[in-house]
């Protein structure tokens, strides 16, 4: 399972959203492809249309399949219009299998990512557990998009989710204007991976488990810190901490950090849910400039918090 850790300045390490809830909207462009609005929710930023890219980020081509007895033996990266259809396309963006979600070349542009499971979880927890807040208000039998009632729907966050419906694991499309399902980067097993979807019916976002075959939806997020400088490297100036490279992380990442000759420090790694993962202790052998490399193929995907102490702060940034 790949390991994904974003790093990011914390004031502290209990939640990664800001208290309070703002929110901008700015177009920019994203990928060669595509021209996508985006909505900044607290720390971070979430593209506001479904993902229609044709392209990983190395460039290389995702090849659609319109055959559902080839979709539903992919174990490899694929997408598809709804119904096949071209039009509908346009509006709700493409269906992926998680295989192309987790496509080492990169389904997100530069600088994104696919959320992981606790993202999405983090984001429906800052609207208060409300779907209705993430979904576009209106129904089709007035021009909108959901079927009636959508019940709940205020689209406060404007998120401006939408019912694109699936292709199934069965290799048929079904349930668009009454479902939307976006898939999280989180695998669960080797045929299974964690998604989100909400329904017409209720103002619900539910976690749930799907196979890795059906084609759901995507949106991207990035974090809008000043000092993530690339999607792979953070650096921090006039700090403890210096430099933290790959992010994410593969199997290793290396921490740069600075020590006084007097000072001594500590390194600590908690988990999304505040347990203490593991402790390095830094002295004065330790002074100045220094690195470490620390193992990560271990852990488990999703956020880390990274705490940084010596005799005058204490640093701590996310992973």
């Amino acid at each position: 399972m790949n390991n994904y850790f974003f790093v990011i300045t914390l004031l502290s390490i209990t939640f990664i959203y800001s208290c309070n809830q703002t929110n901008s909207i700015n177009p920019i462009t994203t990928h060669p492809y595509i021209t996508a609005d985006t909505i900044r929710i607290g720390r971070q930023v979430w593209m506001t249309k479904n993902l229609n890219f044709n392209h990983y980020r190395n460039g290389d081509s995702i090849p659609e399949v319109r055959d559902s007895a080839t979709w539903v033996n992919l174990t490899t990266g694929a997408w598809c219009y709804y119904n096949n259809s071209d039009s509908i396309g346009k509006i709700y963006g493409k269906l992926y299998n998680w295989y192309a979600v987790n496509d080492p070349r990169g389904l997100a542009p530069k600088g994104w990512y696919v959320p992981w499971n606790t993202a999405w979880l983090g984001l429906v927890a800052y609207y208060g557990g409300s779907g209705g807040k993430l979904k576009l208000k209106g129904t089709f039998c007035g021009g909108g998009h959901w079927y009636p009632p959508n019940s709940g729907a205020t689209n406060e966050s404007e998120f401006s989710a939408l019912p694109a419906g699936r292709s199934s694991d069965h290799g048929y499309s079904s349930v668009i204007n009454y479902l939307g399902f976006w898939w999280s980067s989180s695998e669960y097993d080797i045929i299974s991976a964690f998604a989100l979807t909400m329904i017409y019916k209720d103002a619900s976002a539910i976690r749930f488990i799907q196979n890795k075959v059906n084609g759901f939806s995507v949106r991207c997020l990035k974090w809008t810190y000043p000092s993530l400088v690339s999607d792979n490297q953070i650096t921090f100036s006039q700090t403890a901490i210096t430099y933290i490279s790959p992010n994410p992380a593969d199997d290793k990442v290396t921490i740069a950090y600075f020590l006084t000759v007097s000072e001594r420090g500590s390194l600590r790694l908690y988990n999304i849910e505040g347990e203490l993962i593991k402790m390095i202790n830094l002295n004065n052998q330790n002074s100045g400039m220094n690195s470490i490399e620390l193992d990560t193929k271990d852990k488990c995907a999703g956020e880390y918090f990274l705490s940084f102490q010596n005799s005058t702060q204490v640093q701590e940034v996310c992973f």
